[in-house]
């Protein structure tokens, strides 16, 4: 539920969130614009992950943007695989984990 169309929706969801995981794709461009409705929700970005999928697939000009931006706002993050699961399970128990210190 990434689009604009769904924002009104994302902010009821966002509502007492005590951690919260983006998924998305490599290449998907809205990964900022979440950062933000996140942040504007009062929901504390170091309980923030990224789970990254296609990391593998996309050129190194992409993986450094996104992890530049994980390390500039003190977000985790997570590379993935949707077709295998790998990851997917570690970055939910890790964000568990920490969230409970």
């Amino acid at each position: 539920a990434g689009g604009k169309e769904f924002q009104e929706t994302r902010s009821h969801l966002l509502i007492d969130t005590q951690i919260c995981l983006l998924v998305c794709d490599i290449s998907h461009d809205n990964i900022k614009n979440w950062i933000s409705e996140i942040q504007d929700n009062g929901i504390p970005l170091n309980h923030t992950g990224i789970l990254v999928n296609k990391m593998d697939q996309c050129g190194n000009d992409k993986i450094e943007n996104i992890k530049r931006l994980a390390a500039s706002k003190n977000i985790k993050l997570f590379p993935v695989s949707a077709k295998t699961g790998k990851g997917v399970s570690d970055a939910i128990l890790t964000m568990l984990s920490e969230s409970l210190h």
